[in-house]
């Protein structure tokens, strides 16, 4: 250790110069000169260390004979021979996390936690039983207010592999305090471990009296390898989903195209439900949509938009906008 790279080197000589100075008689006054020299040497003020810091507790709590524990989706706890990591964070301001969270699969994964503000997090390695683990943290202070989650996430033993996450979980209540303000020169404390059960489930499932623990479990869901812009969508078997936008799909294995129950073939590109084309054979032509525009699209060939109307038996009908005429008419440029 250098010399200046110890503080606790010059906080040492303080306190032994005192003692000396207060053996010798000197009065308080004169240690005041010191004193000034011992701030000035690390930027101190009589206000602490310069930047409030919060200690947060999160992760698992007990109470007489129940306890809440973290586990994959096979209610197996996290420990050291099955690896996951907790975090504790807030979402960016303005971020749809229910609607983000619905919609999450693998491809976009790292996106969405580009919106979440890691405060802390640490690995189940060292958990003293599979699932239970109460960890500590402390950060800066910040975003004072905003809502607590708790994220889990399973395959992966550090938050900086995320990319290799095979599950998660994300978690809050209501009743959880928010962000606090931090401490200077004492962190203030933030205890989130203290709730046996949580009533906001965005990702995983909530297993009360779980008799796989002793408890209640919080298991973590599988990330879905679905395009992106299938996200959301709900997996009915043989490879057929179902969103509640855009109807009944058929996405075929190891390939881009899906076969809709009404439009039929379609051959979508772009990753951002919210927007993207699909090709379809019948109308020879690009068709720009999404989760706010269905069943409207833009028809790049007649650069229109044209509205479909889907049926129960599995047919449609097609209008297309004629903005001379300013109202909707039949379009029969498509099979």
């Amino acid at each position: 250790m250098t010399f200046a790279s110890s503080p606790f080197f010059f906080v040492r000589i303080f306190h032994r110069l005192k003692e000396k100075s207060l053996r010798q008689g000197n009065c308080e006054g004169a240690m005041t000169p010191l004193i000034l020299l011992f701030l000035t040497l690390f930027g101190l003020s009589s206000t602490g260390w310069g930047t409030p810091q919060v200690t947060v507790t999160y992760g698992s709590h007990f109470i007489g004979e129940t306890g809440v524990f973290f586990t994959d989706s096979s209610q197996d706890g996290f420990d050291g021979s099955n690896p996951g990591v907790i975090a504790v964070g807030y979402f960016n301001s303005g971020f749809d996390v229910q609607t983000e969270a619905q919609r999450l699969v693998s491809d976009n994964l790292p996106d969405f936690l580009t919106n979440f503000n890691i405060l802390a997090s640490s690995s189940f390695q060292d958990a003293p039983s599979p699932g239970y683990f109460t960890a500590q943290g402390q950060f800066t202070e910040q975003s004072v207010g905003a809502i607590p989650y708790l994220l889990t996430l399973s395959g992966i033993s550090s938050i900086n592999d995320v990319a290799g996450a095979v599950e998660i979980g994300l978690f809050s209540d209501s009743s959880l305090p928010v962000l606090p303000e931090g401490g200077d020169p004492v962190p203030s404390a933030y205890d989130l471990a203290i709730m046996l059960t949580f009533d906001d489930i965005l990702l995983g499932t909530e297993i009360l009296e779980s008799n796989l623990v002793s408890g209640n479990a919080y298991t973590t869901r599988g990330l879905s390898d679905l395009p992106a812009i299938w996200e959301g969508a709900t997996g009915l078997g043989d490879n057929w989903l179902h969103l509640s936008w855009f109807g009944l799909l058929f996405r075929e294995p190891a390939s881009v195209w899906a076969y809709h129950y009404q439009l039929g073939w379609i051959y979508p590109s772009g990753t951002d439900p919210d927007g993207f084309w699909v090709w379809r054979p019948g109308w020879n032509s690009w068709a720009y949509t999404g989760t706010n525009i269905f069943p409207r699209l833009w028809l790049d060939t007649e650069q229109k938009w044209i509205w479909v109307e889907l049926t129960e038996t599995g047919s449609f009908t097609t209008e297309i906008y004629d903005s001379n005429a300013k109202q909707w008419q039949n379009y029969d440029g498509s099979d």
